[in-house]
């Protein structure tokens, strides 16, 4: 039987347990030199998550007395410990030790058997804010109170959520804050973990406009990037994404949202080349409209990604023509007449 995360109404800080619980099934194969494949699977309430299912509370011991476990919890490590923990300053290393003592103690007691949920109540750890958009005091849905303070979770589940979020949290750089971005997978092989993490990096540099610019170049960067390994085996639903605001020596929440990746896995579905060239082609007009004085490019052409409302495609075109006009856009970086008959397709 596979591991089983529910959801619980938070989604990043569900998701990143569900990649918590792959992260080390992956590693305890390796560990071990198991032959075990561990993927994550949407299930719609959930996530299973495939992998050894019989080990024995010897053999987690043996698993963390390796330099691999240990590894992923040292600050050379590609997990991003110091940006989940980023209100903690200087001592995020602290709550790094913290995670990887809380998991020694309860992960030998999971058992496939027996689905997770994370414990929400007045009592527990507090989640760090990149892992839920309202587990920041003053920042609520209209269903939690404005004083009821910061969220709290059972350890097991704020362990596995930090962990996971440290892996598979992509953060991008905004203007005015950062934004952390995380998929939600249909399939994916815990494998392919670190070309997810090196598919990013080059990103680093950028300074997007807004929160929904980034978590729509970062979808893009994937898809396209899905293309080229010419695999259906890893599939996406969707992009949660959780921002801060940088505020003088403080960060507030900025809110969060999903982005839903269904028509741009069709566009890419029906015609892959097309998908493509299109897909690159709008993540060259995002970084036209990334510097000072262009943010409408990116703006706008973010806002029709989003919605492909007939309105938005309307703004976008007429903002494009005007950089066209310009000259600031060439030839080869305009729409062609297949790009424009694939997205006119989805149009509403």
């Amino acid at each position: 039987m596979p591991y089983i995360v529910l959801k619980s109404g938070m989604e990043i800080f569900d998701l990143a347990m569900a990649y918590g619980i792959g992260v080390i099934l992956h590693l305890a194969t390796e560990i071990l030199e198991l032959e075990e494949e561990v993927k994550i699977e949407n299930f719609g309430s959930g996530w299973k998550i495939y992998g050894p299912e019989k080990l024995t509370k010897g053999d987690w011991k043996e698993i963390f007395k390796k330099a691999e476990w240990q590894g992923i919890f040292n600050e050379e490590s590609s997990f991003a410990w110091q940006r989940v923990f980023f209100t903690k300053k200087q001592k995020w290393r602290d709550d790094v030790k913290k995670v990887e003592k809380a998991l020694e103690g309860t992960i030998p007691e999971i058992h496939s058997a027996e689905p997770i949920v994370a414990e929400v109540g007045s009592k527990g750890e507090t989640i760090p804010g990149p892992l839920e958009p309202t587990g920041f005091k003053g920042a609520r849905s209209k269903t939690r109170s404005p004083s009821a303070g910061n969220i709290k979770v059972d350890l097991k589940s704020w362990a596995l959520a930090c962990l996971g979020g440290a892996c598979a949290i992509h953060f991008a750089w905004l203007a005015d804050g950062t934004s952390g971005i995380i998929f939600d997978p249909e399939v994916l092989y815990i494998d392919q973990i670190e070309f997810l993490q090196n598919l990013f990096k080059e990103e680093c540099r950028l300074k997007y406009p807004s929160d929904l610019v980034a978590v729509i170049d970062s979808s893009l960067a994937l898809i396209q990037a899905l293309i080229k390994r010419k695999t259906g085996e890893n599939r996406f639903y969707s992009a949660y994404f959780s921002t801060l605001k940088h505020t003088g020596q403080q960060s507030k929440p900025g809110g969060g949202g999903k982005f839903d990746l269904e028509i741009l896995n069709k566009i890419w579905e029906d015609n892959p080349q097309v998908a493509d060239e299109l897909f690159g082609m709008w993540r060259h007009l995002i970084r036209q409209g990334t510097p000072r004085g262009n943010e409408d490019l990116a703006l706008s052409l973010a806002e029709f990604i989003a919605s492909f409302s007939l309105s938005a495609w309307d703004h976008h075109s007429r903002v494009l023509l005007r950089y066209i006009l310009h000259k600031k856009i060439k030839q080869k970086n305009q729409y062609q007449e297949e790009q424009i008959k694939e997205v006119m397709r989805y149009v509403h």
